[in-house]
């Protein structure tokens, strides 16, 4: 019961918070004509005067969207040769672009050997500085 209670408690709550933030936006947020009553008297005489010509470009830019819109061409123009020949071209691919394999044999390859050098050193002879497992170096 407690369950039901719960979830009918914040679906509630959930609902409310989905339909009254948008609906309070709505109903704080001023119209235009509200702003405009505002405006001191030489701001308004400006405002209005610019008012067609604004109409006008908004409504000429929202055609030319859905001309392009309809058109079938791409939205950018393919990039230049020289994009392609740039500095950056010339540069060699990375590693793991070429043969992923290969880098690993490699690494596998360097690993093998450095356990080998560590194998081959004589740990703390004459004097030397040692890992002794405690978090600091003693010398022996």
């Amino acid at each position: 019961m407690v369950n039901a209670k719960l979830w009918a408690k914040m679906i509630g709550w959930g609902g409310l918070l989905c339909v009254g933030g948008p609906a309070l936006v709505i109903y704080v947020t001023p119209t235009e004509e509200e702003l405009r009553s505002r405006y001191n008297p030489d701001l308004k005489r400006r405002s209005l005067e610019g008012q067609t010509e604004r109409r006008e470009q908004f409504n000429n830019f929202v055609g030319q969207l859905k001309e392009y819109s309809k058109s079938d061409k791409p939205s950018m123009p393919p990039p230049s040769p020289s994009f392609f020949t740039g500095p950056k071209a010339k540069r060699p691919p990375h590693p793991l672009l070429l043969d992923p394999l290969s880098l690993i044999s490699n690494l596998d390859s360097m690993g093998r050997a450095s356990r080998r050098r560590r194998s081959e050193e004589k740990p703390g002879a004459g004097g030397e500085f040692t890992h002794s497992g405690g978090g600091a170096e003693t010398a022996r």
